[in-house]
């Protein structure tokens, strides 16, 4: 039997076909933890840009615990690079230092905070920063 999965994100609806039976789940964004949140960002950062998976593109989740602040996620690609913070909503809180890292380092890289509300914008400005 065949198996086909896809993620279609006007209607935020995972389709599976499994065996000729189609089965359909509704993604529930709303719900995730924001390391759940974090996992499906990594995802479709790896799908957005061209290229091998760990040859041309790594996304690194960053141990909150090392350095107090630190972005959430790096993104390497090529020569160029990003850091985005992960919020759950636009209203979450920030902690101290996030502000910092995401305005000092943005006069090199690509930095922003991303939650489901501004997601589609900050991965387009994403792709077209590290696609340059």
């Amino acid at each position: 039997g065949t198996k086909n999965r896809y993620y279609n994100e006007e209607t935020d609806y995972v389709y599976a076909e499994i065996r000729d039976v189609q089965f359909l789940f509704v993604f529930e964004r709303r719900n995730m933890t924001e390391a759940e949140y974090q996992e499906y960002l990594v995802k479709r950062i790896y799908k957005l840009l061209p290229g091998k998976k760990f040859v041309d593109t790594i996304v690194i989740i960053n141990d909150p615990n090392y350095i107090q602040g630190i972005p959430d996620l790096t993104v390497l690609h090529h020569s160029r690079w990003a850091f985005l913070e992960v919020k759950l909503t636009e209203k979450s809180k920030v902690q101290p230092n996030q502000e910092w890292y995401l305005q000092n380092w943005g006069q090199w890289v690509f930095t922003a905070f991303i939650h489901p509300g501004n997601e589609e914008e900050v991965l387009h400005a994403l792709q077209q920063a590290l696609q340059r």
